[in-house]
């Protein structure tokens, strides 16, 4: 059976009522102590490649594996999805192959920020599909695309989510039923602003497949401030409809005339929170980590302008100003002493 590693189960409800800024998240925030703990992940990729935007460690078969995203620098167009051997002790070795070429038997899938859920015993993968704008040849159009199968082998298409939108994640709720986040922005819904979570339940994993993924899921009201947004990461189900989810929080902020086009850069942070499934309910948003944590001598952003970007997979796994993976052990977070 393929497994996910997962955060202890318990969790203290916290229900809450109008959304917090990030300034006030940050203001409440449990300060994370031991840098020593930290530890930058490598992974066995080709010069002028880059590796960020994992999933969470799963089990395939009898070895724990990680898909994360690769590319080469400033081409994210041609961005892929490899699987990696999880071993953070040494470098992380690709599964299936060697360097990546035409003739290569390497396990990859085209696409980006994968993510994985476990559905009944079947695996479900998720990447994000870009192609030119039939419009705009110069701009990138993005939807989430899903695989399932028994394993990372017998993976096949199952169904790709609605032009402009990324971030959708599924959850087994148990007795068959499923749940599923998602993340529309404007362009596709109205009021949602730059980007809002939506959340419902379905009966069976198919139906994914049979539902509008804008109109037939509601927003999940008093998750962000006005002109904050936000999205999924990952999703544990603790049990009874209450759900653990992982995801990020993000803001424009000012920075130093002259560093970047507009002098406005996004401020990613990575933020865990607790969801009634059957009541509604959420509690207020964690910052568990936010770019000023890292020792940033190790990192090297993909542009200046993504600097101050965090990323979680899950627990404690964060990509970092979209060039690097760090692993941080001790992360405070709901249900863990």
């Amino acid at each position: 059976m393929t497994e996910i590693l997962r955060a202890a189960p318990e969790y203290e409800p916290n229900p809450k009522d109008e959304p917090k800024t990030i300034a006030e998240l940050l203001a409440d925030r449990v300060e994370y102590c031991g840098d020593e703990q930290d530890y930058l992940l490598e992974f066995d990729i080709p010069e002028g490649y880059i590796a960020y935007n994992p999933s969470v460690p799963f089990k395939n078969g009898d070895e724990w594996m990680m898909l994360v995203r690769v590319e080469r620098v400033e081409d994210e167009a041609e961005s892929e999805v490899w699987a990696f051997h999880c071993d953070p002790d040494t470098k992380m070795q690709r599964y299936g192959g060697e360097a990546p070429s035409e003739d290569d038997e390497i396990w990859r899938k085209i696409g980006q920020d994968p993510s994985v859920a476990i559905i009944g015993d079947e695996l479900i993968v998720g990447a994000i599909e870009v192609r030119p704008d039939e419009n705009n040849p110069t701009m990138l159009v993005y939807r989430q695309a899903f695989w399932r199968g028994a394993s990372l082998d017998s993976l096949e298409p199952f169904v790709a989510g609605p032009d402009g939108m990324k971030d959708i994640r599924v959850v087994d709720m148990g007795d068959g039923q499923v749940g599923v986040y998602t993340r529309p922005q404007e362009d596709i819904l109205e009021g949602a602003g730059p980007g809002k979570i939506g959340f419902r339940m379905l009966n069976s994993i198919d139906q994914l497949a049979q539902i509008d993924l804008v109109a037939d899921v509601p927003i999940v009201d008093g998750l962000f401030a006005d002109g904050e947004w936000g999205g999924v990461n990952h999703v544990e189900h603790l049990g009874d409809g209450i759900n653990r989810v992982w995801g990020h929080v993000a803001r424009w902020v000012d920075v130093e005339p002259g560093v970047v086009e507009g002098d406005r850069i996004r401020e990613y942070y990575g933020v865990v929170f607790i969801h009634d499934t059957n009541t509604g309910d959420i509690s207020d948003m964690q910052i568990v980590a936010g770019y000023d944590d890292f020792d940033q001598s190790q990192i090297t952003p993909k542009r200046d302008d993504l600097r101050r970007i965090v990323f979680p997979a899950g627990c404690g796994i964060f990509a970092l100003g979209d060039s690097s993976v760090v692993i941080r052990e001790g992360v405070p977070v709901p249900g863990r002493g």
